[in-house]
């Protein structure tokens, strides 16, 4: 059984957290959580209505439960964001050689780290399914930020002025491409005219 003080230290020192930095990384807040805090406003609402201790305290469990599952989404959440962030940028060759603010093989070996900590969170939350989530929840807000860390070995600034040198040599490489195409087209036009016999009159 839980009490008020279990449901507010949960929220205050798990719930918000994670959300907090769901909500920096993401820049919006996510509705996917929505649901699972208005579950946690309607329980909270029965157990300090209602007038049957069993009830209340059936009701406040059920609002941990769902700030439970809702902390858990969370870390779930910030870590699929942070995932894919990095995992673009450390499928970019170039981008681990010249925007990196480490060698490559510490961007390989932090990568390494934070999809360890990943698998460690997959087989906690597979294994406390239906028994206990709670214990899962900080095991994705560790690999969350596990890659984060990773994140933060590279420069976006660098990341940006390759993404332009790119742009720009593409654009120039297209531009002599046409050029090339046209006086192809030219010289190819004056030769046949050369060649080409003049029908008789």
């Amino acid at each position: 059984m839980k009490n008020e003080g279990d449901v507010f230290n949960l929220y205050r020192n798990t719930f918000m957290l994670i959300y907090g930095d769901l909500v920096v990384v993401s820049g919006k807040k996510p509705p996917e959580l929505l649901e699972q805090l208005e579950n946690c406003m309607a329980h909270f609402a029965v157990a300090k209505t209602s007038l049957d201790p069993e009830v209340s305290q059936d009701n406040i469990d059920a609002v941990y439960r769902h700030i439970v599952r809702a902390s858990l989404d969370a870390a779930k959440l910030l870590w699929t964001i942070l995932h894919e962030n990095a995992i673009a940028f450390v499928k970019d060759e170039d981008v681990r050689r010249f925007c990196a603010n480490a060698s490559q093989g510490a961007v390989h070996n932090q990568y390494t780290k934070a999809e360890s900590a990943s698998l460690d969170a997959r087989r906690s939350e597979i294994a406390n399914v239906g028994i206990d989530p709670e214990k899962s929840i900080e095991k994705w807000y560790m690999a969350a930020l596990e890659y984060r860390t990773l994140l933060s070995l590279i420069d976006m600034d660098k990341v940006s002025g390759l993404r332009k040198l790119k742009l720009t040599t593409k654009i120039r490489e297209n531009i002599i491409s046409y050029i090339i195409s046209f006086v192809l087209g030219v010289v190819a036009s004056t030769v046949v005219a050369w060649y080409w016999p003049t029908p008789p009159q």
